[in-house]
């Protein structure tokens, strides 16, 4: 006579292990604009050929040359972007007011082509927006979310330029050589200090309209190299903003 034997159930701790053990997709998506539409949920613009995960630990590569105006159709949630060396110029946006999260990553331009972003950006965490060449023009509004949002690239001339709103109550600070423009017609609402430690910080709102309302610190009195506010129009900084001009500060 067979006897047949029942299979014994998994141990709920060995299939958490199992689990642990199995190897994961990267938390890398590049943006290749594979095929339809501009969409980021557009799986075939993706590789891996799927829309990233939307949970704010996907890292984001804009490359190539196809599809270079990506939509955010909802809301996202990503630790950062990149646009890698063989990118072409990019301008993100959304036809639906969605809103880009980003994390710790921050954004880098690695390419020789100024990079747009025209949605709107919220901040998760403190982070830094670098670029070694060309810079990143952001004309949507951010929010800081309460985190210190540092500007930072070498080429001088080479002008990051933030002409959306920024609010919340984190701080902005100017690092590198090159130099930062706060443009556009909106007023900054953001209260944290704002900090120039390098290169130049241009301020050209319209007259009346505030760009700083926190302190204003300016130079950080390290070296030689001078670090720069220009204003150019009336009233840009709140009357009640204190204002200090370092040894380096100009």
């Amino acid at each position: 006579m067979n006897t047949r034997r029942r299979p014994r159930p998994i141990p709920v701790t060995v299939l958490a292990a199992l689990l642990a053990a199995t190897p994961a997709f990267g938390a890398t998506w590049t943006w290749d604009g594979g095929a339809g539409n501009d969409n980021w949920t557009n799986s075939p613009n993706w590789s891996p050929e799927f829309p990233p995960v939307n949970d704010g630990t996907a890292d984001i590569i804009f490359a190539g040359t196809t599809r270079l105006n990506p939509n955010l159709p909802i809301n996202w949630n990503v630790n950062s972007v990149t646009f890698n060396n063989t990118a072409g110029a990019f301008t993100l946006g959304s036809n639906t007011g969605s809103i880009l999260t980003i994390g710790a990553g921050g954004i880098t331009n690695n390419d020789d082509n100024i990079q747009s972003i025209t949605h709107a950006i919220a901040l998760s965490a403190p982070q830094r927006w670098y670029s070694p060449n060309q810079p990143i023009f952001v004309s949507g509004t951010v929010n800081n979310g309460g985190n210190l949002l540092t500007i930072d690239g070498v080429v001088v001339g080479s002008t990051h330029s933030i002409s959306g709103a920024i609010s919340g109550s984190g701080g902005l600070t100017k690092n590198g050589t090159n130099w930062l423009s706060l443009y556009g017609t909106a007023a900054n609402t953001y209260t944290g200090a704002t900090t120039v430690n390098g290169g130049n910080l241009d301020i050209g709102k319209p007259a009346g309209i505030e760009a700083i309302h926190g302190t204003l610190t300016i130079g950080d009195g390290v070296g030689t190299a001078i670090d720069t506010v220009r204003i150019f129009n009336d009233e840009q900084i709140a009357n009640s903003a204190s204002v200090s001009v370092f040894s380096t500060g100009f």
